[in-house]
C-alpha cells in the first residue's frame, strides 16, 4: 500500500490538459450524438444514471484506478467501500426519474421529455467518456474498471450488464445508418434511372424497357465472372461489381415502377365506368394468356432473343397490373362492393 500511495504522489494532474483535452460539460463527443435512445426501457434509464454517478466521481475514480493498477481484487473492493459512501444514494435513482417519464408520458408529453433525455444523455456520456480516457491514460486497467463499477458485486454486475446492452444498441444503430446511407443513394440511382427509361419507354416501348434491363443485368453478370475468373480480387473489382449490381437494381426498380404507374392510370380509367370491373378482369386475362404464348414460345426456341423478350415483358406487364391492382385497393380506389372482387383478380 505504501508503494501505492508513493506512486500516486507522482502524479502530475495538470499535465493531463496537455495530453487530453476535456470535453466534460463544454461539447458533445460524435460517438455520444444522434444515439435515439429507446426511453422508456428500463436499461435506458440505468444507463443514464449509471454514467451520471459515473461523471460525478470523475476525480476521485482517476486517483482510486491510477493506485488499483497493481492492487488485488480485495484491496480494490476495500477502496471502493468508501467510493460507496457517495454512491449508496444513486444506485436506485433511475427508479425515480423512470417514474417521473412515465408520469409525464402517461399526460401526453413524452414526445417533448424526450429530447430533453437525449441531450442530458450527450452531456453525460461525453462526460464518461472523458473519465474513461483519462483513467487508462493514468494507467488504470480493465479490471480496476470493472470492479469499480459499483457497490456490490449485484451493482457491479448491473452495470456491465446495461453496458453491454448500450454497446449492442450503439452497434444497432450505427448499422441503420449505414443502411440508411445505402437505401437514400440507391433512391437516387432509381430516379436518375426513371427519367432515363421515361425517353426508352416513350421511343421503344415496353420492349424497349427489357432491353435496358437486360443490359444491365449483362453488365452486373460480366463484373460478377470477372470476380469469380480472376486469380486475385482486387479492391477495384468489388466496387465495379457493387455498382453493377446497384444498377441493376435501380433499373428494375424504375421499369417495374413505370409499368405499374402505366397500369394504375388504366384500371382507374377502367373503374370510372360502369362495366369497369370487367374491364380490369379482361385486362387480368390478357395479360396471363400473353405470358402464357410467350412462355411456350421462349420454351421452344430457349435461344431465341426475341423470345426471351417477349416473355420478359408479359411477365413485367402481369407483374405490373397485379401492382396497380394492390396500389389502387390500398388507396380505397374503388368502391367498397367491387373492393373484394378486385382483391380476388390481384
Amino acid at each position: 500500500m505504501s508503494d501505492l500511495l508513493a506512486n500516486f504522489g507522482n502524479i502530475d494532474i495538470g499535465s493531463i490538459g496537455g495530453l487530453f483535452q476535456i470535453k466534460c460539460g463544454s461539447e458533445v463527443i460524435a460517438q455520444c450524438k444522434d444515439l435515439s435512445i429507446p426511453w422508456g426501457e428500463d436499461w435506458t434509464f440505468e444507463m443514464l444514471t449509471g454514467d451520471l454517478i459515473d461523471a460525478a466521481q470523475m476525480l476521485l475514480k482517476y486517483g482510486i484506478q491510477y493506485l488499483a493498477a497493481d492492487a488485488s481484487d480485495n484491496t480494490l473492493r476495500a477502496i471502493n467501500s468508501l467510493r460507496c459512501l457517495l454512491t449508496s444514494a444513486g444506485e436506485n435513482l433511475w427508479h425515480f426519474i423512470a417514474s417521473a417519464y412515465w408520469l409525464v408520458a402517461t399526460l401526453g408529453y413524452q414526445a417533448d421529455v424526450e429530447p430533453y433525455l437525449d441531450l442530458a444523455y450527450q452531456h453525460v456520456c461525453t462526460c464518461q467518456e472523458d473519465a474513461r480516457s483519462i483513467s487508462e491514460m493514468l494507467g488504470g486497467g480493465d479490471k480496476a474498471g470493472q470492479l469499480l463499477v459499483g457497490c456490490s458485486e449485484f451493482a457491479g454486475n448491473k452495470k456491465i450488464e446495461v453496458e453491454a446492452k448500450k454497446a449492442h444498441y450503439v452497434e444497432k444503430v450505427k448499422e441503420a445508418s449505414k443502411q440508411a446511407v445505402k437505401d437514400a443513394a440507391q433512391e437516387v440511382r432509381t430516379k436518375a434511372a426513371t427519367a432515363e427509361l421515361e425517353a426508352v419507354a416513350a421511343a421503344s416501348g415496353e420492349e424497349g424497357l427489357e432491353e435496358r434491363v437486360i443490359a444491365a443485368f449483362n453488365q452486373y453478370k460480366e463484373s460478377a465472372q470477372a470476380m469469380s475468373t480472376g486469380q486475385k480480387v482486387s479492391e477495384k473489382m468489388r466496387v465495379a461489381l457493387e455498382v453493377a449490381k446497384n444498377n441493376f437494381e435501380a433499373v428494375q426498380k424504375a421499369k417495374h415502377g413505370l409499368l405499374v404507374k402505366k397500369q394504375k392510370t388504366r384500371m382507374e380509367s377502367h373503374l370510372q365506368k360502369a362495366d369497369g370491373i370487367e374491364l380490369v378482369e379482361a385486362e387480368v386475362i390478357k395479360c396471363m394468356n400473353g405470358l402464357d404464348q410467350a412462355a411456350r414460345k421462349q420454351e421452344e426456341f430457349p435461344e431465341d432473343k426475341q423470345a426471351n423478350i417477349d416473355l420478359e415483358v408479359a411477365e413485367a406487364r402481369l407483374d405490373a397490373v397485379t401492382g396497380a391492382g394492390g396500389e389502387v385497393l390500398a388507396a380505397k380506389g374503388v368502391g367498397a362492393e367491387l373492393a373484394p372482387t378486385l382483391k380476388e383478380l390481384m
